[in-house]
This record gives C-alpha cells, sequence and structure tokens, in this order.
C-alpha cells in the first residue's frame, strides 16, 4: 500500500489539532501547558531540516510528521483558548477589563520599539511629534508594564491578577512620527492592527502566534526590511509603494500580500512541507521557484520577498481588495 505523504501530513495535523482540545476538557492535558504550545516552534525549523538532510531516502516523511505535528499542537492550543470556559488558564475572549491611566513618553531621533500582546487585541498608529502614548483596558485595571528609556521601548500587558484569566486585554499604542524606529510586534493569541502610515521605519519585525494580524506598509518611510512570521495563524500585509526587502514565513494558517498597483516585486519561494502560494493573475514572470514583474532588474524602486510555506499558504492580493 502507498501511503500519500501529502494526506498523512494533514491527517496528522488535524488529529492533533482536535485531539488536543478534547484532552484538555478531560483533564487528560494541563490547560495552562497546552497555553506555551507556541513556544515549539523551532521545532518547525528542526523538521524542516530532517526533510532536507533525508531527502530521497525512505526516511524522508519524517521531517514532515515533525513539522505537521508540531503545527498540530500550537493549532490545537489556539482551538483551545477560544473554546475553554470561563475561568480556564488558556481562555483568551470576552471578560471583565478595566481602563488603565495614560502612559507617555518620548523617543530619541532613533529608537527600538518591542511591542507585545499575550490574548487580546493591539491596535497601532503614527501618534504626534516625538511622543509615544499607550492607553486601553486590561484584566482588573493593571497598567502595561512599560520599560526602557528614549532610545528601547518596550510594551507588555500586565501580569494577569490572580483568579482572572477569561478577559483580554486592548492596548492602543501611538508612536512618533519624528523618530526612526525599529519595530518589532510580537502577538500571542488575539488580534493585531499596525499602520505604520505616517512613521519612519527601516525596519519592521512581525511574529503572530495563534492570532490574525493586518500590517499597513502603505504610507510609511520605508526603506529597509521586513520579517513577518505566522504560527497557526494569519496575516495580511499591505505593502508599501517604497522599495523592500525582507521575508514572510508562514507555519500553518495563511499570509496575504497586497499589492501596490504598478509595484515591481520578486517572490523566492524557498522548500516548505505541505505549502501552497498562490501568485497568479499579477503578471509575473516564473523562473523555477521565483516570480517576479518583467524587467524587475531595471526598475528603480522594488518588492523584494523571500516566501516559504509550511502546511500554510501565501496569496497575492490587489492593494484595493484588502481595505
Amino acid at each position: 500500500m502507498r501511503i500519500d505523504r501529502g494526506m498523512l501530513g494533514w491527517g496528522l495535523f488535524l488529529i492533533i489539532a482536535g485531539g488536543v482540545p478534547l484532552a484538555v476538557r478531560q483533564g487528560s492535558l494541563d490547560a495552562a501547558s497546552v497555553a506555551r504550545a507556541w513556544e515549539l516552534w523551532p521545532l518547525l525549523l528542526i523538521g524542516a531540516g530532517l526533510g532536507l538532510v533525508l531527502a530521497r531516502t525512505r526516511a524522508e516523511p519524517i521531517g514532515g510528521i515533525v513539522v505537521a505535528a508540531t503545527l498540530g499542537l500550537m493549532a490545537g492550543s489556539f482551538i483551545t483558548g477560544w473554546t475553554s470556559p470561563a475561568g480556564g488558564a488558556s481562555v483568551c475572549g470576552p471578560g471583565d477589563r478595566a481602563p488603565f491611566a495614560d502612559a507617555t513618553g518620548t523617543l530619541a531621533q532613533d529608537a527600538r520599539v518591542r511591542l507585545e500582546m499575550d490574548c487580546g487585541d493591539l491596535v497601532v498608529a503614527a501618534g504626534t511629534g516625538d511622543g509615544w502614548v499607550v492607553s486601553g483596558s486590561t484584566p482588573g485595571g493593571g497598567a502595561p508594564r512599560i520599560t526602557g528609556g528614549t532610545t528601547d521601548l518596550q510594551v507588555r500587558p500586565p501580569d494577569r491578577p490572580a483568579g482572572i484569566s477569561a478577559a483580554s486585554t486592548q492596548l492602543h499604542v501611538g508612536l512618533p512620527s519624528t523618530s526612526r524606529l525599529t519595530l518589532d510586534v510580537r502577538l500571542n493569541a488575539g488580534t493585531t492592527a499596525v499602520n505604520l502610515a505616517g512613521l519612519q521605519v527601516p525596519s519592521a519585525t512581525i511574529a503572530v502566534n495563534a492570532g490574525s494580524a493586518r500590517l499597513a506598509l502603505a504610507g510609511a518611510a520605508m526603506t529597509g526590511t521586513l520579517d513577518a512570521t505566522v504560527n497557526a495563524g494569519s496575516l495580511t500585509v499591505a505593502l508599501p509603494g517604497t522599495g523592500l526587502d525582507g521575508s514572510v514565513a508562514v507555519n500553518a494558517g495563511s499570509a496575504r500580500l497586497c499589492v501596490p498597483e504598478n509595484a515591481a516585486i520578486r517572490l523566492r519561494v524557498g522548500d516548505g512541507a505541505l505549502g501552497a502560494t498562490s501568485f497568479d493573475g499579477f503578471g509575473l514572470e516564473r523562473d523555477g521557484s521565483t516570480w517576479a514583474t518583467p524587467g524587475f532588474a531595471t526598475h528603480s524602486t522594488v518588492i523584494d520577498l523571500r516566501i516559504t510555506a509550511n502546511l500554510g499558504s501565501v496569496s497575492l492580493a490587489k492593494e484595493a481588495d484588502c481595505d
């Protein structure tokens, strides 16, 4: 009997993704431990590496099995978090929140900003002048954990008070338009909307773990790099009309890249386990695993991205379709 390796991976993924929340409900797995399953993402790299090392051998499927099993655990953690009853250790959803006093400060001309969200909603946009402001509401009304100074700002949700686990956190972050910002956004369950219009962002990193994020680069003064990673979630990126270099990696889930009209783009697709890409309808020329705008090398302003999809998908969309 011949086993379809693709179906084997999908079957294993679905079995584990469904089995994890069932095991939590039956008390066979600890909910708090399951909630941290996204931290297993390095196993995705190990699985991909095994696939390359064992290529063209009878043991080749091992790499895909490791990837599918890891993604199944991460997806199962996400499902558990959104379906457990209130009071469960991994719950992230509606509940009682209270507003906290706004936090403000200033940043130097060049600064690093790291924003983290664990179980909640994060909105990021341009503020005014050289000041930043953080507002919102949290379970218990506790203030976010804000550290750093004028050149290194870090914003994280507060620790949850004892006995409060159902409510999600809501943070609104306004960033200064006068600073050049190296931006790092990390989402662990929940949603994030990052609009960089009006900001100077030479470099941006976004990681989505069991959540949904939208990153709008249009209107930003961005001539540097983008590093985007999706682990058991979804990401929409509105690409800028200016030059951009970077990478997009999807490990279970999806990424949609919204392309500005008349943009010159090149997409170089790397090896991925059970991944899919959809770049049709944009007039791109294909050369092996590379898709590019005709005459790409002659354009002065280009978007050049490296794409990896493991049990996930990466697709293109018109800018107007992503509004």
